[in-house]
């Protein structure tokens, strides 16, 4: 049941919009009224939510396949954020409403909702990446990654927060620009500037 909301969500997401998301047209499309709905989740916005994991299941089979061949923690990082922009900004409303909205409930506790309904998306993927993934906000998301570039001496391990935190913001205004600009902004530009934010953050902007 679960599995056919989320379905029903992603349909109209992708051919109206995810403002155009409401509960009654979840309930035509499903075939089940708003009592049963109200069954499995806590609002509209929960439903939203979860639906929003699914548009990241093409990125974890993209990290799982990159990640069959061993990386350094520096290339392990850069390759999380190339591929996470490469997909966010396909979808931008959908990852904007994802990661920067005002949820009705904690993040991470939907996304460990989604996660222990579809374990399969996380197959092949451990370590630190599988932490990255399990985890909330994109700063909750990032640190796992981060944090081995500060045991390898190449972030001081007291900039961690502060260059997550800015990586974020960098890529939140990207993202903005995206969903406003639509089309106008070349995706691959952006992700080469996001790129380009994150090498300069960790004191190599000239590779």
């Amino acid at each position: 049941m679960l599995a056919l909301f989320i379905h029903t969500t992603r349909e109209i997401i992708d051919s109206e919009g995810i403002e155009q998301v409401s509960i009654r047209k979840i309930a035509q499309h499903s075939g089940y009224n708003s009592a049963t709905f109200y069954s499995y989740f806590k609002d509209q916005d929960e439903l939203i939510t979860i639906s929003a994991m699914s548009y990241l299941e093409d990125y974890c089979s993209a990290l799982a396949k990159e990640l069959k061949t061993p990386r350094s923690a520096y290339d392990t990082y850069l390759l999380t954020w190339e591929l996470f922009g490469k997909y966010a900004f396909a979808y931008p409303q959908v990852y904007q409403r994802l990661f920067f909205y005002p949820h009705s409930k904690p993040l991470a506790s939907t996304i460990a909702r989604y996660y222990k309904c579809f374990p399969e998306q996380l197959e092949n993927i451990g370590g630190a990446v599988k932490q990255m993934l399990r985890g909330g906000d994109l700063e909750d998301r990032d640190l796992p990654v981060l944090a081995p570039l500060a045991e390898e001496g190449i972030i001081r391990r007291e900039d961690v927060g502060l260059i997550s935190a800015l990586a974020v913001a960098n890529f939140r205004a990207l993202l903005d620009e995206k969903c406003l600009r639509g089309d106008a902004a070349d995706s691959s530009k952006l992700v080469e500037r996001q790129m380009k934010a994150v090498r300069f953050l960790l004191g190599r902007e000239k590779e």
